[in-house]
């Protein structure tokens, strides 16, 4: 038993100090990398330009992202599919031509 300023603990259970290390172990040291200039530099690979899309996000209920991710699954298309095909019914409601005519450049 040791005897501590809260009581009695048991051998076992008292605490140690640590100790300097025995006998010092030499580690390889890293060799230097020759420091790299901005020609070599790795750059992540960048995605190609696309001119003709525009990036837009959408804010929807978490209701109707779930109700679209489950229709995306169902029909084994992308959730963009399905938020495309309302957009053209909503434009040609509105008097305007197919998605695919608009990609080429014709006006109403």
């Amino acid at each position: 038993m040791v005897v501590s300023l809260y009581g009695a603990i048991p051998a076992r259970m008292a605490c140690k100090r640590a100790r300097k290390p025995v006998g010092t172990k030499k580690l390889a040291k890293r060799s230097k990398l020759p420091s790299t200039t901005p020609k070599t530099a790795r750059q992540p690979p960048r995605r190609r330009p696309r001119p003709d899309v525009v990036h837009s996000s959408l804010y929807l209920p978490e209701a109707v992202y779930e109700a679209l991710r489950e229709s995306a699954f169902k029909e084994r298309c992308k959730i963009h599919d399905l938020v495309m095909q309302g957009i053209e019914m909503a434009l040609r409601k509105r008097g305007y031509p197919p998605i695919d005519d608009l990609k080429v450049g014709r006006k109403r």
